[in-house]
């Protein structure tokens, strides 16, 4: 493998994860708050019940935000090789 593949693979696959988690976090916090707003206003949220929700909702969240991931990457990736090539 040349260097530049490995430069390039290595820059996608570090955007990739942070983009994902990035828009991993604010799906769930946002279905978070959605759902479970009134039971957290009125403290009656164990933490078992909250790790569970989680737990469910992050699956359904990853089938979005992988593809936005992917797409955020390569266009971060592309658009940051012609200022570093001069």
């Amino acid at each position: 493998m040349k260097l530049i593949d490995r430069f390039v693979s290595r820059e996608l696959l570090v955007n990739v994860l942070f983009a994902v988690a990035i828009l991993s976090l604010v799906l769930v916090v946002g279905n978070i708050f959605r759902k479970l707003l009134p039971l957290l206003v009125n403290h009656d949220v164990p933490m078992e019940y909250l790790i569970t929700f989680i737990a469910y909702v992050l699956p359904f969240s990853l089938i979005f935000t992988i593809p936005w991931g992917l797409l955020t990457a390569i266009c971060s990736c592309s658009d940051g090789s012609p200022r570093t090539t001069n």
